[in-house]
């Protein structure tokens, strides 16, 4: 321990500290330096400090980390710390505070939305906050914890720019209310998967932003067990922990109830970068309503985008939304154009089916194909399937 030894010592010359950063250290480590660090460090202002090991018990810091006091800490980064019981006394000391992020912290570490705000009202230069948990099991479970009524007037924190929330969207929704941010111009949000979301306080304060940019287009990215939708470069929401079913049922809850701009986007490229979940039987249905759920609030795209793995699941749902006579003057209204990579010869029955239908009802729709190739070759020559192909 001789490494700790003199890291110790070094910490001893509090007035010449400017920067602290220790970056994954073991836990009796770290609980070894912060009983050494005591007092107040008036020159600090970076502190780093790390740790990624699950598998042991988490370093426990004592309550008088850094004396309570920070006054010229401008970057504090946090993750896999738990928040020890004087972190709001430090945290309201740090007026001076631009960069704070609290990440991955773990069950023990829990700290209150109420608390939250209170510390980052004493902070009025603070431009970038992010807190995230490890799982929904860092937060309390008593009943309707979270259903707090919220302050009549939120805090106003005049310089935040960005924040990033990752945990569980009951907690977000009795943060999001008591903040008002009025600069704020980018935002992202990881929320553990939960059968039945609702966020009106997440819609709340998206509209009270100027983060959505009519002209920006979205992206749909499904992975293994997430699904990320980004709007723009400003906004960003991931729900982790979910299947492709659970995937799509997630993300019509909250496109439809969360998304200020979301019936204003003339965009939408949709990515599935996973390997296609099998069929059973029974399943193949109610993939085409959760597909088409998912779509209903898209009433001025224009322009849909899919990779070769998204278009074998939506094509076919496209497909059997205009079976009926009325389908196809119902879904996605303001179509134009289709964009698909790698278009394939099992797809283009569907498609074929889906733009008769299309014109049939005075609403053309035109469809593209590529081959994912920088010389912009194509993928389906026009002479190889009766719509209209051309290349991008």
């Amino acid at each position: 321990m001789g490494g700790a030894g003199n890291i110790v010592a070094a910490l001893r010359l509090r007035d010449r500290v400017h920067q602290i950063s220790f970056l994954d250290y073991p836990s009796p480590l770290l609980e070894r330096i912060a009983a050494s660090m005591l007092g107040s460090f008036p020159a600090l202002t970076s502190l780093t400090i790390t740790s990624r090991d699950h598998m042991i018990p988490v370093a426990v810091f004592p309550e008088a980390f850094l004396g309570g006091s920070a006054p010229r800490l401008r970057s504090c980064f946090l993750m896999g710390i738990p928040l020890f019981p004087g972190i709001q006394k430090l945290f309201l000391s740090t007026n001076q505070l631009v960069e704070l992020t609290l990440r991955d912290i773990p069950h023990s570490g829990y700290i209150s939305p109420e608390d939250v705000v209170t510390c980052m009202s004493a902070m009025p230069n603070l431009k970038q906050f992010c807190l995230g948990f490890r799982s929904r099991e860092s937060i309390p479970s008593q009943p309707n914890y979270w259903r707090l009524p919220p302050p009549p007037t939120p805090a106003v924190l005049p310089s935040l720019t960005e924040f990033g929330f990752k945990g569980a969207s009951e907690y977000m929704e009795d943060l999001l209310p008591r903040i008002n941010a009025p600069l704020i111009y980018n935002v992202s949000i990881w929320l553990f998967y939960l059968l039945i979301f609702d966020t009106p306080q997440l819609y709340n304060f998206l509209s009270r932003t100027q983060i959505f940019e009519p002209s920006s287009g979205a992206a749909v990215s499904f992975y293994d067990d997430e699904v990320y939708f980004r709007h723009g470069h400003q906004f960003s929401l991931s729900i982790t922990g979910v299947t492709l079913s659970r995937e799509l049922s997630s993300l019509v809850q909250i496109c439809s109830l969360s998304f200020p701009p979301i019936c204003s986007l003339k965009r939408l490229d949709i990515r599935l970068n996973r390997w296609s979940a099998p069929h059973y039987p029974g399943d193949t249905d109610m993939e085409y309503v959760r597909w088409l759920d998912f779509f209903h609030p898209f009433t001025a795209l224009e322009y849909l985008c899919l990779d070769k793995n998204a278009a074998r699941r939506i094509v076919p749902a496209l497909r059997h939304s205009h079976l009926a006579p009325e389908g196809a003057t119902q879904m996605l209204p303001a179509l134009q154009s289709l964009f698909i990579n790698e278009l394939s010869y099992p797809l283009q029955e569907g498609i074929v089916e889906f733009v008769t239908a299309r014109q049939l009802s005075g609403l053309p729709v035109a469809v593209y194909s590529w081959d994912g190739n920088s010389n912009g070759s194509r993928g389906t020559h026009p002479s190889q399937l009766d719509v209209p192909v051309r290349d991008i």
